[in-house]
């Protein structure tokens, strides 16, 4: 039997490919990067839960998009944090990115969503002092939330 860090993903995160887009999510503006290389596989067997990272900003208008290019940098340092921890031993993808209304929100697919949740408790929720982050994990099998943008 397989276990949940020996699953295999079809493409390594380094290798992923990337479709920027613009538009509105719910009358506000929205930004979006897609993880095209995952299109054709969506969703992968065995990365059947969803871990949501969603990093709030700091300076945000009436747009809900930040005002402030240091806030900006700083989640996108929070992102990469984010993104190099769980995708380090192979068993999560970041798979999509949605910035909008007042937060950036990183859509993770995992096949052992119990180590992501402890790479949250025991690493990066003490490194993270700037900004009001919220991490969130579900069973979706079916990659909802990436087949809505894909």
């Amino acid at each position: 039997m397989e276990s949940a860090r020996h699953k295999r993903l079809p493409v390594l995160p380094d290798d992923c490919r990337w479709a920027n887009a613009k538009g509105t999510i719910r009358g506000k503006p929205a930004y979006v990067r897609l993880n095209t290389s995952l299109q054709n596989h969506a969703p992968v067997a065995g990365f059947d839960s969803e871990v949501l990272v969603v990093i709030y900003f700091n300076s945000t208008g009436d747009s809900g998009l930040p005002q402030s290019e240091a806030d900006l940098t700083v989640v996108d340092d929070i992102e990469e944090v984010f993104k190099s921890r769980l995708e380090e031993d192979g068993t999560a993808i970041l798979a999509l990115i949605v910035t909008h209304d007042g937060a950036r929100e990183l859509y993770f697919y995992s096949s052992d969503p119990d180590a992501a949740i402890e790479h949250w408790e025991q690493t990066l929720r003490r490194r993270i002092q700037t900004h009001q982050v919220q991490f969130k994990v579900r069973p979706d099998a079916e990659w909802e939330v990436y087949a809505d943008f894909a």
